[in-house]
């Protein structure tokens, strides 16, 4: 029971570090900031795949500019109004 496990949660480690390969250099490609990667990167380690304007704001500036350009290049999702908005990643490997 105990290696099942082990293999499990290995397998876990290696899909998020593909996952997050995946979506890095598919944004590198598609021309993002270095700000905008920071934002990337932190999403992927530290928000749970949710990104919030406030969450955005507190470690990087000229949110709406730079949330727009990884919208429209399909790299962040929208969901929900303006002022309660939410992103989270598009699966490198299924988007456009």
């Amino acid at each position: 029971m105990g290696t099942a496990r082990a293999c499990r949660a290995t397998l876990s480690v290696i899909n998020t570090a593909l996952f997050a390969g995946h979506v890095l250099v598919r944004a590198s490609t598609l021309g993002i900031n270095e700000r905008q990667s920071a934002v990337l990167r932190r999403l992927l380690d530290t928000f749970d795949g949710k990104l919030t304007a406030k969450k955005y704001q507190t470690f990087a500036g000229n949110i709406s500019t730079d949330i727009a350009d990884i919208v429209s290049k399909n790299i962040l999702a929208k969901s929900g109004s303006t002022e309660n908005a939410t992103y989270t990643l598009v699966d490198p490997r299924t988007a456009n």
